[in-house]
């Protein structure tokens, strides 16, 4: 699952729980079809109009 807001086009990765995000940053818990607001949701599919956070992805490379 993926995290994204509508005033970004920055995506991040979620952690296990579905609270947060890979870099740390919380996600509101409704789940959305597409970006929307101005806080974090989870979202269904990976955006393709978006890239990943770098935080996100170093993280993530580092846990591999």
């Amino acid at each position: 699952m993926f995290a994204a807001s509508g005033q970004s086009n920055v995506f991040h990765l979620i952690e296990g729980g579905g609270r947060t995000t890979v870099c740390g940053l919380r996600v509101s818990p409704a789940v959305r079809e597409k970006r929307f607001g101005s806080r974090l949701h989870l979202i269904l599919t990976k955006p393709t109009d978006g890239r990943l956070c770098k935080n996100c992805l170093r993280i993530s490379q580092q846990n591999v």
